[in-house]
């Protein structure tokens, strides 16, 4: 909230604070279903030593070749149809909530 009062468009405490919520309700099970799971808290004590193990992580994790069968079957018929994203647009917390539902509950 520190760094929206100081900026020139601001976003309001509400707003903030619901996405803060939501993303602490979130993680558990974001834990649960990846592996490679990392939180990064932006407290203005990112630096290059940071970020060069943050890009560490990522990098082993992209380069390694998929082995889950469900992801290999996703990458076939992404190459197939000639996807590049497996979604067309980006999506509010909303529109989220409302496709995750049904697959794990009201957050």
């Amino acid at each position: 909230m520190e760094r929206s009062s100081k900026r020139k468009r601001k976003v309001p405490e509400e707003e903030i604070i619901n996405a803060y919520n939501y993303l602490q309700k979130s993680k558990p099970y974001l834990k649960s279903k990846f592996n490679l799971f990392l939180e990064i808290t932006n407290n203005g004590d990112i630096d290059d030593e940071v970020i060069l193990k943050i890009f560490k992580k990522m990098n082993f994790f992209y380069d390694t070749p998929v082995r889950n069968p469900i992801g290999i079957e996703t990458i076939e018929v992404m190459r197939k149809n000639g996807w590049k994203y497996l979604v067309p647009n980006v999506y509010t917390f909303t529109e989220l909530e409302e496709i995750l539902i049904p697959f794990h509950g009201r957050l």
